[in-house]
């Protein structure tokens, strides 16, 4: 987030299982909250990753907000419910 602007963006790292970086990625979101960021950023680390065709993956994220929001979710009318809903969708993959 850039101050009190709301202005955010997102990104993160796709690492071995080593904690060596293989891929970074960065991308604007416009104005939204930082747990709609967070999200944001899982579904497209999560998009990439497949893309660089690793199928065993492990997604670590900072707020344990978001982890329950994942875990948790009940219907795509929840406030973030379609981010969590892709977020699983892509953990789940084969």
């Amino acid at each position: 987030m850039l101050g009190d602007s709301l202005a955010a963006a997102t990104g993160g790292l796709i690492r071995d299982r080593d904690g060596e970086c293989l891929d970074a990625f960065s991308c604007n979101l416009g104005v939204c909250s930082t747990t709609r960021a967070e999200l944001k950023g899982a579904v497209v680390g999560l998009e990439r990753a497949w893309q660089l065709e690793f199928r065993v993956v492990e997604l670590n994220l900072n707020s344990q907000t978001n982890i329950n929001i994942i875990k948790n979710w009940q219907d795509d009318d929840h406030q973030h419910g379609l981010l969590a809903s892709k977020i699983e969708h892509l953990l789940t993959r084969d």
